[in-house]
């Protein structure tokens, strides 16, 4: 497992963005973070994609649903690579890694997990160039769902894993306490907020690196049993 990337931190530190008294807070949970993502690559057998922390908090606007934000505590990054064609990363927000509970970082981590395999399946069988967002919040629960591949296909029976995620990721993520430790300690503080509406945070990548896609023979491989799994239900 690769270790969580904290570049960016110590660059909003730089920049005098966030105290360091946070960096150095971030640091002090990271681990949360790191165990998390280790228990998923045993229960799945995946080899988790590159992992950073964001100094930020990011919230979605809904275009539709004028009066509605949504916190994201973490998203799939897609960049082209010349190397491999496509580059996955997993982005985690600062303040999921500093107030949510360890059993909400792992069912965060498993999501993620699951939407970027399922990026992966769309990318190599339909070569979908742009993956487009939802139009309103609460359509945008619905594709969260069907962006993810289901957690039964990738982890194995009786994983506890795909009871958390059917307890807390089945609507999006429900987590009040984290939403009011959020709102209190980070955004009430003037701590760093991005907001993008669904159209800034789609995918778009240019079709010619779609074309090049190269996935590791682990991940293949579990592509291909997902698939096996799904034409048996």
């Amino acid at each position: 497992m690769p270790l969580i990337d904290l570049t960016e931190v110590d660059r909003h530190v730089e920049l005098e963005l966030i105290p360091r008294s946070v960096a150095d807070e971030i640091r002090s949970r990271v681990g949360v973070l790191e165990r998390a993502i280790r228990d998923v690559e045993s229960a799945s057998g995946v080899p988790y994609p590159r992992a950073s922390v964001a100094p930020y908090l990011l919230v979605l606007i809904y275009s539709t649903d004028i009066s509605v934000e949504s916190n994201a505590y973490a998203r799939v990054i897609v960049g082209p690579s010349e190397e491999r064609g496509l580059e996955f990363a997993i982005e985690f927000m600062a303040p999921l890694v500093l107030y949510a509970s360890r059993r909400t970082v792992e069912a965060v981590a498993a999501h993620e997990l699951a939407h970027y395999l399922f990026y992966l399946r769309k990318f190599r069988d339909y070569g979908a160039a742009q993956l487009l967002p939802p139009e309103g919040y609460f359509e945008a629960l619905e594709v969260d769902e069907e962006m993810a591949i289901p957690p039964e296909l990738i982890f194995r029976p009786r994983s506890r894993f795909i009871r958390l995620l059917r307890e807390r990721m089945e609507l999006g993520l429900r987590d009040r306490a984290l939403d009011l430790r959020t709102e209190r300690r980070w955004v009430r503080r003037g701590l760093p907020v991005v907001r993008l509406t669904q159209y800034q945070n789609a995918v778009r990548i240019p079709v010619d690196y779609i074309a090049r896609l190269r996935i590791d023979e682990a991940v293949e491989r579990k592509l291909s049993a997902i698939g096996w799994r799904a034409a048996r239900r």
